[in-house]
Formats: structure tokens, sequence, C-alpha cells
């Protein structure tokens, strides 16, 4: 199972082609989870808990007990619910999935005498993630993971379904004390169609870093970058942040998210919360974000999170 595994993250990693066209499936775009959002959206590297398949597969191997994750979105056109599950499996390697239902409101044209048009999509992924010891010696270790995804999108009466695949990488070298480097491939698969008309999906790179530049018992800091560059532009977009926790129980996070020409870059923040009972071990997690419309008009959208971890 290792080698295949590693066999096709080469072949995903190395034989990727950027063709810049204009790219459908936005389900597969919604940034959900609040500790990435409020970073800015740098995760890549960070990336070692349940959500991890959202940023990089590759960071669900870093799971080491069962975990349960939430998300609940309302944006400015849209909603969105997200359910994940992670788990150690006594063959190996840890097994993941997530659910995530994306509902808009329907478009009404009753001027024109037409019947609302309805618009919704489901997106299921299955993730699996292995954990290899590069130097015994050292503890320096690497991770790879995988996810199948399948997806609906419905417009109205016409019904998309799509497959695609992400590939991750993650590796935390020896010598370099606190780094944190990752590496991702999403969205390679079949493209969204409606019809006769059809897009490819947003095929995106990522590469992550992240550093502790503090750590003791009562005081950490990371800091993270992430890097990415999409199929369907020859503009990249940036996220970089930095995350402070206090006695493990209390996170403040800033993020700056750039792209290139445009009013999408903008200054994100958030928190965490953290309570461990017993074995159970609860985060809850809310990040801002603003939104900017125009030059003159702004609007805002909020992100809540709640993991747990048995």
């Amino acid at each position: 199972m290792k080698k295949i595994l590693v066999a096709v993250l080469c072949v995903m990693l190395t034989g990727v082609s950027l063709s810049f066209a204009a790219t459908g499936g936005e389900m597969f775009r919604a940034p959900l989870l609040p500790r990435a959002i409020a970073l800015g959206g740098a995760y890549a590297g960070l990336a070692a808990d349940v959500h991890s398949p959202l940023y990089n597969p590759a960071g669900l191997a870093h799971v080491k007990t069962t975990e349960l994750g939430f998300i609940h979105h309302i944006g400015l056109i849209d909603s969105v619910e997200y359910l994940a599950l992670a788990r150690p499996m006594q063959a190996g390697g840890i097994l993941g999935g997530n659910i995530v239902y994306r509902h808009m409101p329907d478009i009404d044209h009753a001027a024109a005498g037409d019947e609302p048009v309805g618009a919704n999509d489901l997106l299921l992924t299955l993730s699996y993630a292995l954990g290899f010891k590069t130097d015994p010696q050292a503890q320096a270790d690497l991770t790879a993971g995988l996810n199948l995804k399948w997806g609906s999108s419905n417009l109205g009466q016409y019904t998309a379904t799509v497959l695609a695949l992400d590939a991750g990488v993650g590796w935390r070298p020896h010598g370099w004390q606190g780094v944190k480097l990752g590496l991702a491939v999403q969205n390679v698969g079949t493209p969204v169609k409606y019809a006769e008309e059809e897009d490819p999906l947003p095929l995106n790179v990522k590469l992550g870093a992240a550093y502790r530049v503090i750590e003791s018992r009562a005081h950490q800091v990371d800091v993270a970058l992430d890097l990415n560059v999409p199929a369907e532009t020859d503009k990249f977009f940036a996220g970089l942040g930095a995350e402070y926790v206090l006695n493990q129980l209390l996170a403040l996070r800033v993020g700056y998210q750039y792209q290139q020409d445009s009013l999408a870059s903008v200054v994100t923040c958030g928190l965490g919360i953290r309570y461990a009972l017993d074995r159970t071990v609860l985060q809850l997690d809310y990040a801002f974000k603003p939104v900017i419309l125009s030059e003159q008009t702004f609007d805002s959208e909020h992100f809540i999170s709640l993991t747990i971890g048995f």
C-alpha cells in the first residue's frame, strides 16, 4: 500500500501540466477552515489535524487519536456546512473523510415569468495519509497523503458530477529545528459539465512553509507562508500568517492574503480556544475576513469551527 501511494504521488506531483483556462467547480474553491483563514490561508506546512485534507492531505498523518470536525459558514451569497472524521488505522496510516454542502438562495426571475432556479453543491472526500521516518536517529519525518473527491453540483434542472484527486507531501527536515514544509497538488480531475458546457476544475499547486519561532511551556509562536499557483491564470496568490498560543489554551492569529492585481488582498484575523478534559480535547476556532467589493465598498465574512479529539 505504501509503495502504491508513493508512486501515485510521484506521478501527480511531477506530471501536472498547468494549462491556463477559465475553470468551474466553485465547490472546490470555498475557503472553510477558520485557523487557516485567520492565517491568510497559510496552512500547507502547518496542517496536522482532521482538517488537513482541505489544504494538504499529508498533514493527516500527524493525527494521533480519533478527531471530529465541524464548520458552519454563512457567506455573502451562500452557506456552507462541513463535517470531517479522521482515525488512525491498526494496519497503519490515517483514514479520513469529509462532507461539504454548499447552498445558495434561489435565483428568482419573477418579472420574466420563470420559475426560481436553485443551486447547491455536495462534495465528498476520502483521504489517506502515511508517515515515514527519513532518519530514525534524527526524528525527521516525511508524510504523504491522497484525497479522492466526488462532487455533485446542481443548477436548476441541470446536474454535474465530477471526480478529482489531491496529493500532498510534508517534511520536517533534520537540522532545521522548527521548520515544516508542505507541497500539494489540488483538483486534478474531470471537468465540470452542465448540459454541453464544461469547465476544467480549479487546478492548483500549493507550496507551504512554517517555522516555530518560540516554543516553551507557556508560549508558542509560529509563522507560516503559502504560495499558490492556479492553472486558471498566470498570476499567483499567497498567504502569510502568525499564530501565538498561550498555555496551550488560547490562540491569537493574524494573516495577510495577497493576490496580484486584485481587490482580494486583505488582512485577516482570528482566535482559538482549546479545552482538554481527560482524553477529550475541544478546539473552538473563529476567523474574520474582510471582503472588498469595490474601492468604496466592503463587507465581511465570519467562520466558526469545532474540533473534537478523543
